[in-house]
């Protein structure tokens, strides 16, 4: 789908905007946030198996900007707890109530923060953002 006109000019002056800046947005919607995301994510039910019971935010945060794009997100570590689903595969797996390291994902649209309930798994912030580093940039890095 292609771009809207209206898309293109806020990706064209977004690169402006402070890192503290983008911060503080994030901090100012961050209630709202966290209940999508975790609304998101319990639908997508990933893992299959099991159920999203907790999940805990930390403080840690990053902001990356897409190489090609110019997207910018937000990652925001998260301790998550699970439940095994009743009669699925993962009834009997001992590991199911093991708490997970993870990574909240958010994008920042010209409307304001948005979240898809995606999860990076097994990573903290700064472990995502060096897996990543080929397809993103630190935003402190990132050329206008």
């Amino acid at each position: 789908m292609p771009e809207s006109f209206f898309t293109k000019l806020f990706r064209l002056f977004t690169p402006r905007l402070s890192e503290a800046n983008l911060l503080r947005r994030f901090e100012m919607e961050r209630n709202r946030l966290q209940q999508t995301f975790l609304q998101k994510a319990r639908e997508a039910n990933i893992p299959r198996g099991l159920r999203w019971t907790q999940c805990e935010w930390l403080p840690s945060m990053i902001l990356l900007k897409d190489r090609q794009t110019d997207e910018i997100c937000l990652l925001a570590g998260v301790n998550i707890s699970f439940e095994a689903i009743e009669g699925g595969d993962m009834e009997n797996v001992a590991a199911v109530s093991m708490l997970r390291d993870a990574c909240a994902v958010f994008q920042l649209t010209p409307s304001g923060w948005q979240t898809s309930g995606r999860a990076l798994f097994n990573m903290n912030p700064a472990e995502a953002a060096e897996r990543l580093r080929d397809s993103y940039a630190p935003y402190a890095e990132a050329k206008p």
